[in-house]
């Protein structure tokens, strides 16, 4: 016999169910007692056969209740729906991005059919407006007519096709995912979503040879102002967030105020490291005037929030020029050097003078624009700012009797960075 045993919970009435379920059976002592079995008649031990030794028997110890899993809670219907929109946009994504890398190959045997001299990594360069010194060095070895053809292809339009598709596909899925998700700013809300970057489209081999220019690098699908930029409002600000939590992990930047120490660092000292250069560049042109306060809002939106405020409590007590930061005291004549009118730039200036002159050296401020072998993009040359001059004996070593060999009066020139901490 079988029947349905219904939950009755605190304060339900009984059902007409449960009512309905058959009472169980009762019996007397008399049918419940276990009639009495015939003892075992013990049998004799045979002498000749080892008895087992007997092993004394543990308590058996009270049975535990068995510990079930604690269930993971379910996704709610939203976060599915999220995911599911989130897989499809990606799935689109990864197809777009070998089409754009197929475009790409074509360009780059289009340029060589052209050029049949050329190598793959020259051809590449040209066709994605690289900086790259192997082949700034291969260009430099051809005959002074290709040169001119190839450098005045390098230099024509300031964006590709490549990345005009890819620009333009960003801003699709941006769009796609804000007609469902509006308030999504925080990549938090959106971990999974993909967007194009440098390394889908060159790869792991040529991503150090990046394309020239921020914009490139955000691959934004607007240009983004740069005059009173409040990235909360703006339509490119998951493409930016994306593109920076890409090199903040490419350049290990952590969430603590290590990663916002190595990430003014990044910032602020030249370098050509493959991933440094980008994330350099992209704060310089976007946030290097009147935004700095912008970027520790999108490093909170890229889902680093102690690293956000680090980096800006770094940020406020730099005295110095960095980027187009403003200096926070001025300029100042030198007490030492009243009489020639000679200035320092900022205290945290004066402090290093002072620093020099406690061990009784005599630097001088000296503001004098130098120039230098360096050049940019254009061609025009980068000068040298130099701020003071530190005339000083230098010690050189010991000669062979171990007499100290000393150079006299070696002029250095400095150019005062800034100073970042005891670190």
């Amino acid at each position: 016999m079988s029947w349905k045993i219904t939950r009755i919970r605190k304060h339900e009435k009984k059902t007409k169910e449960f009512e309905a379920m058959p009472v169980a059976p009762k019996f007397s002592p008399e049918e419940l007692a276990i009639p009495a079995q015939p003892a075992e008649v013990a049998q004799p031990l045979n002498v000749t056969q080892e008895a087992e030794p007997i092993e004394p028997t543990q308590p058996e110890l009270p049975a535990q209740p068995a510990q079930e899993p604690t269930p993971e809670p379910l996704p709610t219907q939203q976060e599915t729906n999220k995911q599911l929109i989130i897989n499809e946009l990606n799935k689109q994504t990864i197809q777009k991005i070998n089409e754009i890398k197929t475009v790409a190959d074509n360009s780059v045997s289009d340029i060589k059919s052209k050029y049949p001299n050329i190598s793959d990594n020259l051809a590449k360069t040209i066709i994605f407006k690289s900086d790259n010194q192997e082949a700034s060095d291969e260009i430099s070895q051809l005959d002074p007519q290709l040169q001119e053809e190839l450098i005045k292809y390098h230099k024509g339009s300031k964006t590709t096709p490549i990345f005009a598709m890819t620009k333009e596909w960003n801003g699709y899925i941006n769009s796609e995912y804000h007609k469902f998700f509006p308030n999504d700013k925080n990549m938090n809300d959106y971990p999974n979503l993909r967007f194009i970057t440098t390394k889908d489209i060159l790869g792991e081999d040529f991503a150090q040879f990046q394309p020239s220019g921020a914009a490139s690098y955000t691959h934004l699908p607007k240009t983004m102002s740069k005059d009173d930029l409040n990235v909360e409002e703006s339509d490119n600000l998951r493409v930016l967030t994306y593109n920076i939590a890409q090199l903040l992990e490419a350049n290990n930047i952590t969430d603590d105020a290590d990663g916002a120490s190595n990430l003014f660092k990044i910032i602020n000292e030249s370098s050509d490291d493959k991933n440094a250069r980008p994330l350099r560049q992209i704060f310089g042109y976007y946030f290097k005037d009147k935004n700095r306060n912008e970027f520790a809002k999108v490093l909170e939106f890229a889902g680093k929030p102690t690293l956000a405020k680090e980096f800006k409590d770094i940020d406020e007590k730099i005295d110095d020029i960095f980027y187009g930061k403003k200096q926070k005291s001025k300029r100042e004549l030198d007490k030492d050097y009243a009489e020639f009118d000679l200035y320092t730039l900022s205290q945290a200036e004066r402090d290093i003078l002072a620093a020099f002159r406690s061990f009784g050296l005599t630097p001088v401020p000296t503001e004098i624009k130098m120039p230098s072998l360096n050049q940019d993009k254009k061609g025009q040359n980068i000068p040298f700012y130099c701020d003071f001059l530190l005339p000083c004996d230098v010690f050189e070593g010991f000669d062979e009797n171990g007499v100290p060999r000393l150079k006299r009066q070696v002029m250095f020139i400095g150019e005062y960075f800034g100073y970042f901490g005891a670190k």
